[in-house]
């Protein structure tokens, strides 16, 4: 059985307490542990022997390891797509069909002010030129996004010549054995 004692910190800028004794100058965080063995398993608070500051000092090592590891992995886990994302929102942002279409899958689904409709990438880029022709956009920013196992969902806000409020845009973007490809690219009507 482990025991865990509280142990009562306090620390001021002229001088650094221990359950209220000064400790002087001693390195911050050195006196929280005992050199001594912890109650015996006969004492009324029971334990179970011998805890040493270098075993308390691995305990923390592998903590703060663990913790930098997660970090990492994490950051990795969240940083994965950003490639795809600044090709799509430049491409965008410059009614550009052919480079939008660049990080798509063969099939996508689009939505361009109307119902969803189901296209061959060379079919979609034809498309998407004819609408960035008629709505030249003038810039394109992306406002949120989420995450599943292996999709992305992105919302953005395109602004056109021929609309005073920005255009709502939402794309999804699929996991594939070579990144993240471009599944569905929709557009709301401005009337909505």
């Amino acid at each position: 059985m482990i025991l865990f004692r509280p142990w009562i910190v306090s620390c001021t800028v002229k001088s650094m307490k221990f359950n209220g004794k000064p400790i002087g100058s001693r390195m911050f965080g050195m006196h929280l542990f005992r050199k001594t063995p912890y109650p015996s398993s006969d004492s009324p608070q029971g334990g179970s022997g011998h805890r040493t500051i270098r075993s308390v000092r691995f305990v923390q090592l592998v903590w703060v390891l663990t913790m930098l590891s997660v970090f990492c992995v994490c950051q990795a886990w969240s940083q994965d797509y950003v490639d795809e994302l600044q090709t799509i929102r430049k491409a965008v942002a410059e009614g550009d069909a052919r480079q939008l279409m660049a990080v798509s899958t063969e099939s996508i689904e689009l939505a361009l002010f109307a119902a969803s409709q189901q296209y061959t990438r060379s079919q979609a880029t034809l498309v998407l030129k004819q609408f960035f022709k008629q709505n030249t956009p003038t810039s394109f920013e992306l406002i949120d996004s989420t995450r599943s196992n292996r999709s992305l969902f992105v919302e953005g806000r395109m602004r056109t010549s021929n609309y005073e409020i920005p255009l709502r845009t939402y794309f999804r973007l699929k996991k594939s054995a070579d990144g993240w490809k471009l599944r569905e690219f929709l557009i709301e009507s401005p009337d909505r």
